[in-house]
Parts: C-alpha cells; structure tokens; sequence
C-alpha cells in the first residue's frame, strides 16, 4: 500500500540528452538564472522548470544568465575606435590615417590645410567608399567633432586599429586598437527549477553548464543563429540539424 504525502506532487523527468560525446567537452562554472526565465516547450508540465539543453546567454548589465531568445541577451560586439578631432595646430593634419582590420587596410589622405570638420568628412567617406561586395568593412560616424570607427562584423576574431603616420595626438604614437567580443553563452545539463518551494518566481542556480561540447542539436533549447555561431566558434559540434530560433 503506498502513501500519499499531502502537498507533495511526484512527476518523472525524462531523460533528455544533451551531448552525444565527451568530446569536444569545456564545462564552466555554474551561473545565476534570472528568475523569469521560462521553457515554453515544456508546457507539458511546467514552463517554469527548465530542461536540459536550455542556452543561456550572460546579460552584463546585471550579471545573471538569461535565455538566448531573451531580448536582454549580450550580443556580438564590433571593434570600435574613437578619436576628438582637434587641429594639431603646426603642421595641421598632412598624413595619412592608416585603418587596418581582419578585412585589409584602408588609407585616408589628410592634408594640412584641412579642418577639423574636413577631417572627419574625409575619415567618413572613405570608409563609405570602402565597398566590397555592397558592403563597407568599416562605418565611421561624427558626434561633434568625435569621429567612431566601428568595423561591419562583430564578434571575436574581428578587430581593427587605426593610426595617423604623423600627429601622434590623434590616436596616439603607436595608434589605438579594438577587438570584436562575443557574448558568453553556455547549455545547461540538468533540469532548472525557476519555482521556490512556495511557488514563487526566483533567480535559480544553473546546476552544471558547458562553454563547448558535442551536442544533439535536436535537444539544444532557445538556440538562436548567433549564438549557434559562438559554439562552433569555440569548437562545439552539433549533431543533427539545428532548430534555429530568433531574438524577443
């Protein structure tokens, strides 16, 4: 004869695999999941209680992990440089700004007679007229009298540096660099309860996660375009196809 505890619900949790091998394998500290995370493919029993496989994206503004369809996620940095665009007085501008990235190298002419506003409308059109394939590497854009340099592609592996062959001021003597970031994206292995024991939403630890693995792509939860790139960007194979979902 069995005995029901009041108050107490028995439920299975099916197995649900994750990764397929050991190999490639990084697994990475437990993080934080903020407490309004939901799986909506687990309505079955419970949208609150996270499966296996769920992608979880860090949102630094707060420093907690948040799914990867979550509009909050980090995403895909460009390299950006900025400089104030202030005449060097003698000898004024005359050089060349010399722009180089992942994509090749671009070289805007200055002349010493040019003024400030020239300086950054010359910096702009060159990168507009930089134009591969219909797409500029580079964008440049002025905010009174500062001009940015920001590369097209985003991520790690992208960067860019930028010098001027003779007013040192400007981006400094051995001139100023960036590289692109990619946000930190991790896949949990275990289920995750959102819930507190009296039924209230919560920030809940993450249980053991992986920066990398093998995985079965038909059991990766919320995995978007972007952060399917960060994976097999660190060396993470996927098995099966993937269900790609988009960005709230």
């Amino acid at each position: 004869m069995s005995t029901a505890i009041p108050g107490l619900v028995s439920f299975s949790r099916p197995a649900r695999r994750v990764r397929v091998s050991n190999y490639p394998y990084e697994p990475a500290e437990e993080v934080v999941i903020q407490s309004d995370q939901v799986d909506s493919g687990n309505s079955a029993f419970r949208t609150t209680y996270l499966r296996p496989g769920c992608v979880l994206v860090k949102r630094s503004s707060t420093g907690e992990y948040v799914l990867a369809t979550d509009s909050n996620a980090d995403n895909q940095a460009a390299a950006s440089v900025a400089t104030l665009i202030t005449n060097p007085s003698s000898g004024g501008w005359d050089g060349n700004v010399v722009i180089t990235g992942h994509w090749g190298t671009l070289t805007v002419a200055l002349s010493g007679s040019n003024t400030d506003a020239a300086v950054a409308a010359a910096i702009i059109a060159a990168a507009a007229a930089e134009n591969p394939e219909s797409k500029a590497p580079i964008t440049a854009a002025d905010t009174t009298g500062e001009v940015t340099i920001y590369n097209t592609d985003k991520g790690a592996g992208t960067w860019l540096h930028v010098v001027h062959s003779t007013v040192t001021t400007m981006f400094g003597a051995t001139g100023a660099g960036a590289i692109g970031t990619d946000p930190e994206v991790l896949v949990t292995e275990d289920y995750v309860d959102m819930l507190t024991g009296s039924g209230t939403a919560a920030d809940a630890a993450s249980g053991p996660v992986t920066r990398a693995g093998h995985y079965d792509a038909a059991n990766l939860i919320g995995l978007t375009a972007e952060t399917a790139a960060v994976l097999l960007k660190r060396g993470s194979r996927l098995y099966g196809t993937p269900t790609i979902n988009g960005q709230s």
